[in-house]
């Protein structure tokens, strides 16, 4: 892994973290909360998307439902 990908992964993991803030992570995706947690935590997976496509948008409708 890059530097450039290390730094990435560590940035999202904090930006996560702050928008999810208190809410339980079951809030945001009941289904997928060990990805969360991978996520927050900086781990990245071997293959595949470091963010699934479904998990953006269970984040993006919960935060718009709440700054809304």
């Amino acid at each position: 892994m890059s530097f450039f990908e290390d730094e990435l992964i560590k940035k999202v993991s904090v930006r996560f973290r702050e928008l999810r803030g208190s809410r339980q992570i079951e809030t945001i995706s009941s289904g997928q909360v060990s990805t969360i947690k991978r996520i927050e935590s900086g781990k990245n997976i071997k293959s595949g998307n470091f963010i699934p496509d479904s998990l953006l948008e269970d984040y993006s409708r919960n935060l718009t439902e709440t700054f809304f």
